[in-house]
């Protein structure tokens, strides 16, 4: 195989990869836009704070802070465990060190021990939430998603016009 057919083949997988991705990340943030809607008629339940805490981590000189909250609730006389804060963020994810505020007032609002509503699936009482509805970050993952999907189709588009180019 010629050199240039094989560096042609290997931008097509690549390309072909990172639509794959793209369309990956947006199915993604689609289940995620799913159940952001969705939780607004779920059943509600109470439910006790387990943990709630901030943590934090960094990289590229920025300092990442995170609320975490973990609850327990029993629905049907089973119980379930439960971590999510908001669809369109596992855990309230908050960065930059003016953030932090943001953070502890959440730690604040849910101390460990007190009782709050749990909002849970129906279908499946494993899934719950505490705020329901879209999140502040429900569409990135959607818009990312795209942005990386588009990406790969002009430069596989490009790619493509100019081999017929070579070839015509």
């Amino acid at each position: 195989m010629k050199k240039s057919k094989r560096s042609s083949v290997a931008a097509y997988c690549f390309l072909s990869f990172f639509m794959a991705v793209g369309l990956a990340i947006i199915g993604y943030g689609l289940h995620n836009l799913y159940y952001a809607n969705a939780s607004l008629s779920w059943h509600t339940c109470e439910g006790t704070v387990t943990k709630s805490r901030v943590s934090s981590g960094g990289g590229r000189g920025r300092t990442r802070y995170s609320f975490f909250i973990r609850y327990d609730y029993t629905v049907a006389g089973e119980q379930h465990a439960g971590w999510r804060y908001s669809f369109g963020s596992d855990s309230d994810r908050i960065e930059g060190e003016c953030r932090l505020s943001r953070a502890r007032r959440l730690v604040a609002q849910y101390p460990v021990g007190s009782v709050i509503k749990v909002y849970y699936d129906p279908n499946a009482p494993k899934r719950s939430v505490i705020v329901p509805g879209q999140g502040r970050n429900t569409y990135h993952a959607i818009m990312f998603g795209g942005i990386f999907f588009l990406f790969a189709l002009v430069f596989l588009i490009c790619l493509c016009r100019s081999r017929s180019d070579v070839a015509g």
